[in-house]
């Protein structure tokens, strides 16, 4: 009989949005499927991202109902937004259904949260796991009193396929491959392609990859205008 696997998290299929959250949550359910032995797991998973009518919603949700009453073990991925509502949940649910959990912390911010929220360090210490994406929020969530963290750094899957690898002997381009908001460094990296043109002669282009935050968008047409170096190519798939 087929063990049941339930993960809760956005993963941006309703409101087609790309970034940290959104990709490490499909990342890790794409790779529970290429990993596990499929005759052996059913791995389900609701996405919190969707919108439409209360109906819609609300269906959504009793599916994701459905698939937790029916997995032994849970995997949680929430946005930071909805952390405070689902962790309790599951705390007092989980009293009687003695589900196994599995908290998968995006970004840096979990600590933080606890710092603010002291009274929910409690439901993360009944967790089976909380996975970390760097060392040092491992130490320091071990020194608020969590011994049930592990360091689980972020990856992506990427399809087998032939690279060629040349010498060069100058760079002449550089990538920037990311969500386009200053939060990520885009205008650093833009004024140091500036800075370095000026110093040089064979000069460097900035090629920029990834979709631009709707609320940067006047401030990145700015910036593009800034330097006659950087060239945007959109998203890629």
């Amino acid at each position: 009989m087929k063990k049941n696997i339930f993960i809760l998290g956005n993963f941006g299929y309703y409101s087609n949005d790309l970034n940290g959250q959104t990709m490490r949550t499909r990342t890790i359910y794409k790779s529970l499927n290429r990993y596990l032995n499929d005759s052996k797991y059913n791995i389900k998973f609701t996405d919190t991202s969707v919108k439409g009518s209360k109906i819609k919603v609300l269906m959504n949700y009793l599916r994701g109902l459905k698939y937790w009453f029916t997995s032994k073990s849970i995997i949680l991925l929430p946005a930071q937004k909805a952390i405070k509502y689902v962790v309790p949940l599951f705390y007092y649910v989980n009293t009687i259904l003695k589900r196994k959990i599995h908290f998968i912390a995006i970004g840096g911010w979990l600590r933080d949260f606890l710092d603010e929220n002291n009274n929910y360090t409690k439901y993360f210490q009944k967790m089976n796991t909380i996975y970390v994406q760097t060392k040092s929020l491992k130490k320091k969530l071990e020194n608020k009193g969590l011994n049930n963290v592990i360091h689980f750094p972020n990856f992506r899957i990427y399809d087998d396929h032939d690279i060629e690898i040349k010498e060069i002997d100058e760079v002449k381009k550089v990538v920037f491959f990311s969500r386009v908001i200053k939060a990520k460094g885009i205008e650093l990296a833009v004024s140091a392609i500036n800075k370095i043109n000026k110093e040089r002669e064979q000069k460097i282009e900035l090629y920029i990859y990834g979709p631009v935050g709707s609320d940067y968008l006047d401030d990145f047409n700015k910036l593009k205008q800034s330097s006659p170096f950087i060239r945007y190519n959109g998203v890629l798939e």
